[in-house]
C-alpha cells in the first residue's frame, strides 16, 4: 500500500490565503488524532462532547493563532496539539466557565 502525500503544507499554505475549505480539511483530517491525544494527556473528557469540544478548539486555534507553517502532517499535528493544550491550561486558569467543554455558544476571543 503507498501512502498517500503529505498534503499538508499545501493546505496551510492555502489556509493563510483565507481557503476556509482547507481548514475544514486539516480539522476532519486530524481531529481524531489530537482528540486522542488530548485523551491521553488527560486533557480531554471522555464523555460524548469531547469530539465537538475538540473540533471547537481546533477552529479556535486555526482562527486566532499566528500564521505558521509545518513541513509536515506530524509537525502540524504536534504543533496543533500542543497549542490547544495551552489554551485549555489558559481557559482552566481564567475560571470554570472557560474550562475544555464550557466555551461552545460564547463568542470566541483572540487572546
Amino acid at each position: 500500500r503507498v501512502p498517500a502525500a503529505d498534503d499538508t503544507l499545501e493546505l496551510l499554505r492555502r489556509w493563510h490565503g483565507g481557503d476556509l475549505e482547507a481548514v475544514a480539511r486539516l480539522v476532519e483530517r486530524d481531529r481524531e488524532w489530537v482528540e486522542a491525544r488530548l485523551r491521553r494527556r488527560r486533557i480531554a473528557r471522555g464523555d460524548g462532547d469531547t469530539h465537538d469540544d475538540c473540533q471547537d478548539l481546533m477552529l479556535r486555534v486555526l482562527r486566532y493563532a499566528p500564521r505558521f507553517v509545518c513541513a509536515n502532517r506530524s509537525q502540524f499535528r504536534g504543533l496543533l496539539a500542543r497549542m490547544i493544550e495551552n489554551l485549555v491550561v489558559d481557559d482552566l486558569a481564567a475560571g470554570p466557565a472557560e474550562a475544555f467543554g464550557q466555551h461552545r455558544g460564547q463568542a470566541m476571543d483572540a487572546r
